[in-house]
């Protein structure tokens, strides 16, 4: 699904992609088409994980829901 990711209070927004798939998997594709690292939603929970530290080591960064725009939840 095609995605706009940006920062709720700064004027940064990139397209990005989300997909299913498992965090090695995803880590390991960010990997190579050279990202530092994905965003990762797990029950309901928005996560960040830097490629370079692996599968164990993700930040919490807020309730998935939480950051959604109304647009997107409409379709």
């Amino acid at each position: 699904h095609r995605i706009v990711g940006y920062d709720p209070l700064g004027p940064h927004a990139e397209p990005s992609w989300a997909v299913e798939q498992d965090l090695r998997e995803g880590l390991a594709l960010a990997a190579e088409f050279k990202q530092l690292g994905i965003y990762w939603v797990e029950d309901g929970e928005l996560w960040v994980h830097m490629t370079a530290n692996g599968e164990g080591s993700g930040t919490f960064v807020a309730p998935f829901f939480d950051r959604l725009d109304d647009a997107f939840l409409r379709g």
